[in-house]
């Protein structure tokens, strides 16, 4: 949620991996209208819990958000 344009997206999916899931919604949320509303950005900032699917010790998360970072080169 973008609390200075007041816009939020809400995303949803099939998948119970947990990873994969948060993941695939950062990448749907760039390409369908992160992208246009912040064309200048090179990097994110991400918050999340860290338990369960999206925990420290979850490699799925770390996995899941590294080749993302890479498909869509930012940081």
């Amino acid at each position: 949620y973008d609390v200075t344009r007041n816009r939020g997206f809400v995303n949803v999916g099939v998948t119970y991996e947990t990873a994969e899931f948060a993941v695939e919604s950062l990448r749907r949320w760039w390409k369908g209208i992160g992208r246009a509303m912040y064309p200048r950005a090179t990097g994110w900032l991400v918050c999340a819990d860290g338990g369960g699917g999206n925990g420290r010790r979850n490699r799925g998360w770390k996995l899941h958000l590294q080749e993302l970072a890479e498909e869509l080169g930012i940081s």
